[in-house]
């Protein structure tokens, strides 16, 4: 901008420079500058945040270009323990999730639920920490239904891929997610670096077949780690039926059962959010990470009031 400046002083005086180029934009070029260069995100946390996008600026500068990069990575700055790991998305395929749901305009479940992973396997990732770390290059997408292991386990490298898998598997039967969970969580101990963390996060629209199962699981893998940051198992729940009791998943989050990890310390590994009311998928899965005490999501009081005491 400096040597902008004095540039045109030089012209100026040289007598070169009849007149300056117009610097204002129209209306019209300064509405779509605004729609194309910045947007501003709100999360339930209250925090407002600026967030650059690049895809419609034209021919940028290299200097723009690390500018903008700079400034998306500073805008919303995960804690590092996020990147650098196995990142698995386990999605509820049971018969509910064909209803049409007030909470999606009476759209099916099964639809509403395909956009909204689209959107989270775009941000997980894209996500960058400042020194260009990253989350993960692939997300491994499997579903859970009948009382039995999975068969579809579905490495995707890119957002695009994901309706292809919905078209492809489509719901039918119960709810039990112990035996799909319990098969991503070997794979994951059993293929992960040394020191390599994990994500599973899992997608249900209500209440589970095995809930003794599941919860006899996620405690024997709390025993196998050696600190509640090595694995995330982050709940997210959707649709009316879920909305209207979540306790049981609260409850989880709270670490009610009071699970340790191999070395006897707590070991809170669980992570329970509702779709509409959670923050970005960023965020949620920062939560414990950033603050091991974070505790549970504010609206959860109205359900389970004891475990806010």
């Amino acid at each position: 901008m400096l040597k902008f400046l004095q540039d045109v002083v030089i012209k100026l005086l040289q007598g070169v420079v009849k007149k300056l180029p117009r610097t204002e934009k129209n209306d019209e070029e300064k509405h779509e500058a605004k729609n194309s260069s910045t947007y501003v995100q709100t999360y339930s946390s209250g925090k407002t945040y600026n967030v650059v996008e690049t895809s419609e600026v034209s021919t940028p500068t290299e200097e723009t270009k690390q500018i903008v990069t700079s400034t998306k990575r500073r805008s919303i700055m995960p804690n590092k323990k996020i990147y650098d790991r196995k990142v698995y998305m386990l999605i509820d395929q049971s018969g509910s999730m064909v209803r049409r749901d007030p909470l999606f305009n009476n759209e099916r479940r099964w639809k509403a639920i395909a956009e909204v992973i689209e959107g989270h396997v775009y941000n997980i990732l894209n996500q960058e920490g400042m020194n260009g770390e990253r989350i993960c290059d692939e997300i491994t997408v499997t579903f859970f239904s009948p009382n039995r292991s999975s068969t579809v386990i579905r490495p995707i490298q890119d957002d695009s891929q994901v309706p292809a898998l919905f078209e492809e598997n489509q719901p039918d039967s119960n709810t039990f997610l112990a035996p799909t969970f319990q098969q991503i969580v070997g794979q994951w101990f059993g293929t992960r670096m040394p020191n390599e963390g994990g994500f599973i996060i899992i997608y249900t629209d209500g209440e589970l077949d095995d809930r003794d199962t599941f919860v006899n699981s996620i405690q024997e893998t709390c025993g196998k780690l050696n600190s509640q940051d090595e694995l995330k198992v982050v709940i997210i729940g959707f649709g009316s039926d879920v909305n209207r009791d979540p306790s049981f998943y609260l409850k989880l989050d709270a670490n009610a059962n009071t699970f340790t990890d191999k070395n006897s310390r707590p070991c809170n590994i669980v992570v329970f959010d509702l779709l509409n009311k959670m923050p970005n998928i960023i965020d949620l899965l920062n939560r414990q990470l950033e603050d091991p005490k974070a505790g549970l999501p504010g609206w959860g009081k109205e359900f389970s009031p004891e475990l806010y005491d």
